[in-house]
């Protein structure tokens, strides 16, 4: 039999970065190789990052400063895994308004619908459980969602596409997610 998924979070680096952030980014993952494709043996990840900003002559460089990566309970979905990584920012975080940063127009949406019929969507209990944290912060008005083209290409980078803090954000949140897939996957034989 293969073992049910868990959510189990790790805090990287400094917790009070990702407590204290005015700007979070999130992803998800479905990892990597020949299971990643297999729903019943892939294992997805979740990762929230947070950036410290150091003032130099071209403008502020972001410097990773603390994130999450977390497994993803219940069914194995990227989308599942993107929402869980928004839901844990969002429990993580105390600043008073906090914006994220995503990349996936699925998280969007779901916060552009609100809160109503939520059984009529993918993912009832983790719709819930978001829609409980905005609720415990202060509601809506004190978060953002901000969307960031994923898999930017180093062009597109280069040319501007993206604020360059927001692109090491979703680089670091993507990092941590990838990571907590790879931790997360079922040993061999299974």
């Amino acid at each position: 039999a293969i073992p049910a998924a868990t959510e189990v979070s790790v805090m990287v680096v400094a917790a009070e970065a990702v407590a204290s952030a005015r700007r979070l980014a999130t992803d998800g993952s479905g990892g990597k190789g020949k299971v990643s494709r297999d729903p019943r043996l892939r294992r997805c990840g979740a990762g929230v990052a947070a950036c410290s900003y150091v003032p130099t002559h071209e403008g502020e460089l972001p410097c990773f400063a603390g994130g999450i990566f977390s497994s993803v309970a219940g069914p194995q979905t990227v989308p599942r895994a993107e929402l869980t990584a928004v839901c844990l920012a969002l429990e993580a975080n105390k600043a008073p308004h906090l914006t994220i940063v995503v990349d996936a127009s699925y998280i969007i949406r779901g916060f552009t619908r609100g809160p109503r019929n939520l059984v009529r969507f993918s993912n009832p209990d983790l719709w819930g459980r978001f829609w409980k944290a905005v609720s415990e912060r202060g509601g809506r008005e004190t978060l953002t969602l901000q969307k960031l083209k994923s898999h930017l290409t180093p062009k597109e980078i280069l040319s501007g596409v993206a604020p360059w803090g927001d692109v090491v954000l979703n680089h670091a949140a993507d990092a941590l997610a990838d990571d907590a897939s790879s931790r997360a996957q079922l040993p061999s034989g299974i």
